[in-house]
């Protein structure tokens, strides 16, 4: 098992392709720190320690990450930007 904490404007997304290279990693990131990440646009408090015991899944990635000692953000200004596209109105059709 690994552990990191998260920084400001992160994701689960953002943490999964930190932690296994790969946004796939992003629901065993979730089942293994459910008060930390409990949804998947959950806006992650700055400095929690976030657990990892999945394999990584891209080791280039992760490497990249890892090695250059940079943290994927996403949230441009600190908002959940993730699933606004799609609302009640959405009906599965695109331009």
């Amino acid at each position: 098992m690994s552990q990191t904490k998260s920084y400001e404007r992160q994701t689960v997304f953002d943490l999964s392709l930190q932690q296994y290279g790969s946004i796939e990693g992003a629901f065993d990131l979730m089942l293994e720190n459910p008060n930390a990440i409990p949804s998947l646009d959950a806006i992650i408090a700055p400095g929690s320690k976030i657990k990892s015991n999945a394999a990584v899944i891209n080791k280039d990635v992760q490497s990249f990450y890892n090695n250059e000692k940079r943290h994927p953000v996403s949230l441009a200004n600190g908002e959940s930007q993730l699933f606004n596209e799609f609302n009640s109105e959405f009906n599965f059709e695109f331009r």
